[in-house]
C-alpha cells in the first residue's frame, strides 16, 4: 500500500475528527428544529368575516370562501394567483383593481403541528410584515399592531406556553396596510404601485424550537492579510439565551468545514442572554494559513465556508444553528477629481471597478428563486459584477445566497421612497434629510436597520450598507447607524448617501447621482466632467427608456393599442416625468429615421438600446480608476415595462 502524503493524511484526519464529532452529536437527544410555515395559509378580508382573532385561532371551521395563500406573499399577489384579478400585467388591467378593497385589514390563517416533541422552547419568527399586525395563536393574542409594526422589523415571539405538542396549532394574523407617511416598500417613479401597497406577510414565518437554551445570530468576522493573502483570522460570535427559570451550563461547539472544531464552556443565569465570542488569540485554530478567499466572479473564485454552532448540555443537544461565510476584506479609499471628493472600493486589497444595475423585486413581492438564478446568470453574462437593491432587501436569503455563490457584489440600503413627500405620503419633508423626522420614526428606522444588519451580515457579497439614496439620514439617526455597525458588523463600510452629499458627522459620501436618466449621445460619457460622465462612482444613471423586442411588446400591449404609441404604452413606462418615450423617440428619429410600423420601431429600438448602453460602460471601463463605479438604472423590472431595464420582465434582453 502506498504511504499517504503528509498533507493529505492531515486532511483525512481532520475529516475523521469532524465526522466523529457530528456522529456523537447525532446520538444526543436533539430538541432543536425549524419548521418553515410557508404553505397551507388562507386569507380573507376582515370586511368579509365576522370572526375575530380568538375565534379564528381556535378552530379550523368557518373559513369557507377564503383564498389559498403561501407565505411570503402579499394580499394582492395571492388574489392574482387565485384568479380574482386576471392578466394584471397586460394593458391597463392593473387599474381595474380597486385600492379601497385593501384599505381594511386582511386575515392570514394557518394550522400546523410541531415536528419535535422533545423541545421545551418554541418561538414564532416573523421576518417581515407590511405593515403592522395583531397575532393570535391557539385562542390567545400574542402580538399587537401598536408594537408589531414596520416593514423591515423582525420579531421573535416566545410561544412555549401555548404550543400544542400533540395536536393542531392555529395561527391567525390580522395584517394592516401602510398608511400615508408610513415607512414602507415602494416603487417610487419606476412603475405603477400595487393597489394593496404591499400589504401582507412578505417574508418568511417559522416555528423555531429548542431545549431550554436557544441560539441566535451566529456571526463570523474575518480579517485577511491583504498584503500577502496568505493569512486570515476569524472571530466567531453567537447569542446564547437561557429560556428557563433555572441556571444552565453546557458547551457551545463550533465546527467549520475545513476541520476547525472548538468549544467553550458557558454558564447562564435564569433568563440570561449572552453574546459568546471565540477569538483567534484564544483559539489558535481560528488563525488560517492559505485561506480560501471570496472574490467577485470577475476577479477570482467566490470561496465559501460552512459553520455549524450547537449548544450541548451533557447528552442533550439543546439547539443548533448554521451559517455560510466568506473570507474577504472590503475597504474604501478617497481621491479628488474635477474638484470633488470621490470614493472607490477595494476587494481583498485590490481596487475594483463596480459595474452593475439597479435591482427591484417583483411588483407583488412574491418570491421566485428560479427567476433569481436566471437573473444573476444574466449579470455574469453581461460582465457585470454588482447589483444595487434600493429599498428592496428580498423576501428571504435566496438572492444573497445566489450572489455569494456566484461572486456578485451587492450594495444594499434604504430607498428614496422615504425621502420625497409624494412617495412617502407626507405633506412635506426636509430637503436634506428626507421624511424620517420624528423621534418615533428615527427609532423605528434604527431598529429596522439593526434587524437587517444582523439578518444579512454573514453574506460576503454585500460590500456596503447604504443609509440614504437621494438624501442623508438625520445626524441623530446616522449616529445610531454608526453605533449599530460598530457593535453588529464592523466588516464593511457604510455609505451615507448615493448622491454627492456632505454629512456633518462623516463628511462627503463620495458617491454621485446626477444622471443622466434619458438618452445622451455616446460621446457624452467620455467628455462630461460635471454630471454623470465616466469619473467617480455614479450610483444610478442610464438612457432611461429601453424598449424590449416586439415579442415582449405584444405580451404587454393589447392589439388595438399596439401602434402608434399611445397612453397604454406610457402606462408601462415610469411615473411623473418619466412616463413618456418622447426623448427616446426623438433620438431614434434623428439617428435612424422615423419608423412607420411597430416592427420597424422595435428593430430600431434595439439599435438605440445598444448605442445607449455600450459607450456608458465602455467609458467607465476605459477611465478606471478615475471612474470607480457605474450602476445602470436599472438592471431588471418589477413588471412588464419600457423603461429602466437591461432585460425585460420576461427575461428577454
Amino acid at each position: 500500500m502506498k504511504p499517504i502524503p503528509a498533507p493529505r493524511f492531515f486532511r483525512l484526519a481532520s475529516f475523521f475528527v469532524v465526522f466523529m464529532t457530528l456522529m456523537s452529536c447525532s446520538g444526543k437527544h436533539d430538541s432543536s428544529s425549524v419548521l418553515l410555515l410557508d404553505n397551507g395559509w388562507m386569507i380573507q378580508s376582515s370586511q368579509k368575516t365576522t370572526l375575530k382573532g380568538e375565534e379564528l385561532s381556535m378552530t379550523s371551521d368557518n373559513i369557507s370562501g377564503w383564498y389559498s395563500a403561501e407565505v411570503p406573499s402579499t394580499v394582492f399577489g395571492c388574489l392574482v394567483k387565485n384568479g380574482v384579478y386576471k392578466e394584471v400585467f397586460f394593458g391597463k388591467n392593473l387599474e381595474k383593481a380597486d385600492p379601497a378593497e385593501f384599505r381594511c385589514s386582511w386575515w392570514y390563517r394557518k394550522s400546523f403541528t410541531t415536528i419535535n416533541k422533545e423541545s421545551t422552547t418554541y418561538y414564532l419568527d416573523f421576518d417581515g410584515i407590511i405593515y403592522s399586525a395583531n397575532i393570535w395563536l391557539n385562542g390567545r393574542q400574542i402580538a399587537s399592531a401598536d408594537t408589531l409594526k414596520g416593514t423591515f422589523r423582525q420579531f421573535s415571539i416566545n410561544v412555549s406556553d401555548l404550543i400544542r405538542k400533540d395536536g393542531e396549532n392555529i395561527l391567525a394574523v390580522e395584517v394592516f396596510p401602510p398608511q400615508a407617511g408610513d415607512l414602507t416598500v415602494g416603487f417610487v417613479d419606476w412603475n405603477p404601485e400595487a393597489p394593496d401597497r404591499g400589504m401582507g406577510i412578505w417574508r418568511e414565518v417559522r416555528l423555531r424550537s429548542s431545549g431550554d437554551v436557544s441560539l441566535r445570530y451566529p456571526f463570523v468576522v474575518t480579517k485577511l492579510d491583504t498584503a500577502s493573502l496568505k493569512n486570515a483570522s476569524l472571530t466567531i460570535s453567537c447569542e446564547v439565551i437561557n429560556n428557563s427559570n433555572n441556571k444552565k451550563s453546557g458547551y457551545l461547539n463550533v465546527i467549520i468545514d475545513d476541520g476547525i472544531i472548538i468549544k467553550k464552556k458557558v454558564q447562564l443565569a435564569p433568563a440570561e442572554k449572552k453574546l459568546i465570542k471565540f477569538t483567534s488569540s484564544e483559539y489558535p485554530e481560528l488563525n488560517i494559513e492559505n485561506p480560501r478567499i471570496w472574490w467577485s466572479h470577475d476577479l477570482g473564485k467566490p470561496e465559501l465556508y460552512d459553520m455549524k454552532v450547537s449548544f450541548v448540555d451533557g447528552n442533550y443537544l439543546s439547539d443548533k444553528v448554521e451559517t455560510r461565510f466568506g473570507i474577504r476584506d472590503i475597504s474604501t479609499y478617497t481621491y479628488t477629481k474635477y474638484g470633488r471628493e470621490h470614493k472607490g472600493f477595494k476587494l481583498n486589497g485590490r481596487r475594483i471597478l463596480i459595474k452593475g444595475g439597479g435591482w427591484v423585486d417583483q411588483l407583488f413581492l412574491m418570491p421566485d428563486s428560479i427567476k433569481l438564478e436566471r437573473q444573476i446568470e444574466y449579470v455574469k453574462h453581461m460582465n457585470l459584477n454588482a447589483i444595487r437593491p434600493e429599498g428592496f432587501w428580498g423576501n428571504n436569503h435566496d438572492l444573497y445566497d445566489i450572489c455569494d455563490r456566484e461572486g456578485v457584489l451587492i450594495m444594499t440600503g434604504w430607498s428614496c421612497q422615504w425621502e420625497w413627500p409624494e412617495y412617502c405620503g407626507k405633506k412635506e419633508c426636509d430637503e436634506l434629510y428626507g421624511c424620517v423626522q420624528t423621534p418615533e420614526e428615527v427609532e423605528l428606522v434604527a431598529r429596522s436597520w439593526k434587524d437587517m444588519i444582523k439578518w444579512l451580515r454573514n453574506h460576503p457579497s454585500i460590500f456596503m450598507w447604504m443609509t440614504g439614496s437621494d438624501m442623508l439620514p438625520l445626524p441623530e439617526l446616522e449616529r445610531k447607524y454608526i453605533d449599530i455597525l460598530a457593535a453588529d458588523d464592523p466588516t464593511r463600510p457604510m455609505v451615507t448617501s448615493a448622491a454627492m452629499k456632505k454629512s456633518t458627522i462623516s463628511g462627503w459620501s463620495g458617491m454621485k447621482m446626477e444622471g443622466p436618466y434619458e438618452y445622451v449621445p455616446p460621446i457624452y460619457w467620455y467628455t462630461d466632467t460635471i454630471y454623470g460622465g465616466a469619473y467617480g462612482f455614479n450610483t444610478e444613471t442610464g438612457p432611461g427608456a429601453q424598449v424590449p423586442p416586439v415579442e415582449s411588446i405584444r405580451e404587454m400591449i393589447p392589439a388595438e393599442s399596439l401602434w402608434p404609441i399611445n397612453d397604454t404604452w406610457e402606462y408601462h413606462c415610469g411615473r411623473n416625468e418619466f412616463q413618456t418615450l418622447n426623448r427616446y423617440n426623438t433620438a431614434m428619429n434623428e439617428r435612424f429615421g422615423k419608423p412607420a410600423t411597430l416592427d420597424e420601431y422595435c428593430t430600431k429600438a434595439q439599435l438605440l438600446n445598444y448605442e445607449s448602453i455600450r459607450p456608458m460602460f465602455e467609458a467607465f471601463q476605459a477611465n478606471r480608476y478615475d471612474a470607480t463605479g457605474i450602476i445602470q438604472w436599472m438592471l431588471n423590472s418589477s413588471w412588464p415595462k419600457l423603461i429602466w431595464q437591461l432585460y425585460g420582465f420576461d427575461l428577454l434582453p
